[in-house]
């Protein structure tokens, strides 16, 4: 018997110790100063300054977040329409990972650049709203311009809505994409906003 109630107890011991290490692996990270972004890891971001971040992380270190999750767990809010002087957003460059905007919505974004995400690459974008957007890249450059993502290279992009203005004084320009490459796909998304460009303009991709 009491063999019986020690080999219980070990059991029990175990199946603590394989609960608590599951959870840790697939436990969300929040995003701070400090983050290292990995591949494999989720990261949840739920305020602008959450937001802002994850930009600054991924422009001064250079992370493409290969293999990495971000999760939206709330809207976000960077400018309304009465704010007397805009904060501009600094756009993602070459992202390689997955953003789900969780059904959220990311309001007033302002942009002087290609999109929220300058390249998607091997990237899955879903479920993302942007809200009262302004992205513009007005001189005649050679960079695709789009409300999520400038070009998207095997990439997907699926359930995501643009509202606001996309202004491009170059080639390719759209609401979602403005260059969609090598098999990528867009998918369930819609476009209400107004978008102008030089050649190969579309509502959804140029």
């Amino acid at each position: 018997m009491k063999k019986f109630s020690r080999l219980i107890s070990i059991l029990t011991a175990v199946l603590i110790l394989i609960s608590s290490i599951t959870v840790t692996a697939f436990a969300a990270e929040t995003i701070t100063e400090t983050t290292v972004i990995k591949s494999g890891r989720t990261y949840e971001i739920g305020s602008y300054r959450d937001l802002e971040t994850l930009s600054v992380l991924v422009n001064e270190n250079a992370y493409n977040c290969a293999g990495a999750t971000f999760v939206l767990t709330n809207d976000i809010e960077i400018n309304t329409a009465d704010s007397e002087s805009k904060v501009l957003f600094m756009s993602f460059p070459d992202f390689r990972g997955t953003f789900n905007g969780n059904g959220h919505s990311i309001k007033g974004l302002y942009i002087k650049g290609c999109g929220l995400f300058e390249s998607l690459t091997n990237a899955t974008v879903t479920n993302l709203k942007l809200v009262d957007a302004y992205i513009t890249m007005e001189d005649e450059s050679s960079y695709p311009v789009g409300g999520i993502a400038g070009q998207i290279n095997k990439s997907t992009i699926s359930f995501c809505t643009f509202k606001g203005t996309v202004i491009n004084g170059g080639d390719y320009t759209g609401g979602i994409a403005g260059r969609v490459l090598n098999g990528s796909k867009i998918s369930n998304c819609k476009n209400h906003g107004v978008i102008f460009g030089k050649n190969y303009v579309g509502g959804i991709a140029g």
